[in-house]
C-alpha cells in the first residue's frame, strides 16, 4: 500500500536552503546567489527541547562511515554544510511536491528548490526532510539522519505540550540499493540497517499555527529518535547478533530475525549487509491507534504503532 507514502511525500520535501518568505517569487540569478551562499546558523528560541549544536566533521564521517577523500562533492557539500550548522531536522522550507510538472507552467527547475508550489486545495509546508541530522544537544540520537523513504504515520500526543510524529522510512537496504545507518537494539547484542521507523516531537502550541508561521519546522522541533529499542521475531526470541565467525556464515539458532533467513536461522536473503546483522526490510503503511481511542477502557491499554 502507497497511500500513505503519497500523502507524507507532501509534508516531507527536499531542499538545500531557505527562502525566507514561501510566496517570494525570487529569480533565477538570486536563487543561484542564495545557493552559493548558505544563510547564517539558527539557534532555537522558541522550545526548550533542542538547542542545536552542530557535529563536527571528524563525528560525521566516522558515524556514517564516509572516506572525505573518495565522497562525492555532492557528499562533501552536504558534510559541510552540515557542520556549518544547516540541515539540522525542520531545517528546509523547499518542497519536493509540485502542483503541476514544471514544464507545463515554467516553474523554476533547479535542484533544491520548490517547482510549481501553486496548489489548488490548499498551502504545503515541510515539516521534516530526508537527510536532515538531529543536532539537538544531548540527545541520545544526537548525529542521526532522518533517513530512508517516508511512509507510514502517525501522531500522538506524548504531553500535553507536545506532538510526536512516527514515521516508518522505508529501505530495501542491500536487496535493492545501499545500506541506511545502522541501529542497535536489545542493548546492543544485535543491529540493524534497512527499514527505521523514527520519531519527531514538534511544540503543540507551535504546530497548530505553522501553516501561518515564516519561519521553519526546525523552531518547533524538540527531539528526534528511533521508536524502538526492543526487537522481538517471529518465535519470541530476542533478535540477538547474525551468526557470522571470521566472514563465515553459519545458522543463528536463537534470535534470527526470519525476515532475512530460513527457518532454520540460515541467511537468506541475497546480499549481505556489510554494516549490521540485519536488514529491517520495506514496513510500508502504517497504523497509530491511541490509547482507549474510543472510550474509556476501550481499546489498546497503551499507544500501539503497526507497521
Amino acid at each position: 500500500m502507497k497511500f500513505a507514502a503519497a500523502v507524507l511525500a507532501l509534508a516531507l520535501g527536499v531542499a538545500n536552503a531557505h527562502v525566507a518568505d514561501p510566496e517570494d517569487s525570487m529569480n533565477e540569478g538570486d536563487r543561484i546567489e542564495a545557493r552559493q551562499t548558505p544563510p547564517a546558523p539558527r539557534r532555537l528560541a522558541t522550545t526548550d527541547g533542542c538547542n542545536i549544536v552542530p557535529p563536527t566533521l571528524e563525528y560525521l564521517t566516522t558515524r556514517y562511515g564516509i572516506d572525505p577523500d573518495t565522497a562525492s562533492a555532492d557528499v562533501l557539500e552536504a558534510l559541510l554544510m552540515a557542520v556549518a550548522g544547516h540541515n539540522y531536522i525542520g531545517y528546509n522550507d523547499e518542497l519536493i511536491a509540485e502542483a503541476n510538472d514544471a514544464s507545463r507552467t515554467n516553474a523554476l527547475v533547479k535542484d533544491g528548490y520548490s517547482g510549481d508550489i501553486n496548489f489548488p486545495f490548499g498551502e504545503l509546508k515541510p515539516i521534516a526532510t530526508v537527510g536532515e541530522i538531529n543536532m539537538c544537544e544531548g540527545s541520545e540520537a544526537y548525529g542521526d539522519s532522518y533517513t530512508g523513504v517516508p511512509d507510514g504515520t502517525g501522531a500522538y500526543l506524548i504531553d500535553e505540550d507536545t506532538v510526536r510524529i512516527v514515521v516508518q522510512s522505508e529501505s530495501y537496504g542491500t536487496i535493492t540499493q545501499q545500506e541506511t545507518w545502522p541501529y542497535k537494539v536489545n542493548g546492543g547484542v544485535a543491529t540493524f540497517t534497512g527499514s527505521h521507523v523514527h520519531f519527531i516531537d514538534y511544540d503543540r502550541t507551535m504546530m497548530s499555527g505553522f501553516m501561518d508561521y515564516s519561519g521553519p519546522a526546525s523552531d518547533m522541533v524538540k527531539g528526534f529518535g528511533q521508536v524502538a529499542s526492543t526487537y522481538y521475531n517471529l518465535a519470541g526470541e530476542f533478535v540477538s547478533g547474525r551468526n557470522s565467525t571470521n566472514g563465515v556464515e553459519g545458522p543463528t539458532s536463537y534470535g534470527a530475525h526470519f525476515s532475512n533467513t530460513d527457518v532454520d536461522g540460515n541467511y537468506a536473503v541475497r546480499s549481505l549487509p556489510t554494516q549490521a546483522d540485519w536488514i529491517m526490510q520495506s514496513l510500508c503503511s502504517a497504523h497509530l491507534e491511541e490509547k482507549h481511542q474510543w472510550g474509556t477502557g476501550i481499546g489498546f491499554e497503551d499507544n500501539v504503532y503497526i507497521t
